[in-house]
């Protein structure tokens, strides 16, 4: 998904860091709010945990977004 919107939105490619740790965030969340419970794990109210939260953003969404960004085509 990163990489399809880092074709079109060029900042995404150019401010990876920024844009990699919004990803991670944005991620997470839709997996918590959407995915799971779409999923047949048995149901539990949503807890929000910053420090899952933290995590994601470094480990998830700061890699994808650098190695997007190593690929990038330079203008």
């Amino acid at each position: 998904m990163y990489h399809g919107a880092s074709r079109r939105l060029r900042v995404l490619s150019s401010r990876p860091a920024r844009s990699g740790m919004a990803y991670g965030a944005t991620v997470y969340v839709i997996m918590n709010l959407v995915v799971v419970p779409l999923s047949a794990v048995p149901k539990r109210p949503f807890a929000f945990d910053v420090v899952i939260l933290v995590v994601h953003m470094i480990c998830v969404g700061l890699p994808i977004a650098l190695s997007v960004s190593r690929s990038a085509p330079k203008a």
